[in-house]
């Protein structure tokens, strides 16, 4: 699905889910964030939330509510510093980016799936406390952009 699909609130956890990855130089990898959220789309789906998965919450919410944000859209800005996470080496998409009515649901995603590294940061993650402050850790990132 496109990224401007994604809940506010799933939106910050990722980006909160990269700025611990950035700052340890770990590689943030889809297959990693996705081991802590299941994902119940509903048909059709405009915008789409991932649920954290019960008793492995890594982050609190940005916002309790988030009012007329499905009548907007945002633009996602690609720095060229991060094209690898949008495209492969022969600039293909790695993820949709037009809207998508169907989206994969899924309600665990396998550990056993994942590479060694990937073991390693999940390892990590689950040595975190639980609940992190997603608006917090969303506003250093904001101020380290400016």
């Amino acid at each position: 699905m496109a990224p401007t699909q994604l809940h506010p609130n799933t939106w910050s956890s990722i980006q909160a889910f990269c700025l611990i990855c950035g700052v340890l130089h770990l590689h943030p990898t889809p297959s990693c964030f996705l081991n802590y959220y299941t994902s119940h789309p509903t048909n059709p789906v405009l915008w789409h939330s991932l649920i954290s998965q019960l008793g492995n919450v890594i982050f609190n919410s940005f916002a309790t509510s988030y009012k007329k944000f499905k009548k907007r859209f945002f633009k996602v800005c690609i720095r060229p510093e991060a094209t690898s996470y949008f495209f492969d080496e022969i600039s293909w998409s790695r993820f949709s980016l037009y809207l998508t009515k169907k989206p994969r649901d899924f309600k665990e995603w396998p550990r056993p799936a994942v590479g060694a590294e990937e073991l390693d940061i999940l390892s990590f993650f689950d040595t975190l406390p639980r609940k992190l402050p997603t608006r917090k850790l969303v506003g250093v990132y904001a101020k380290s952009s400016r």
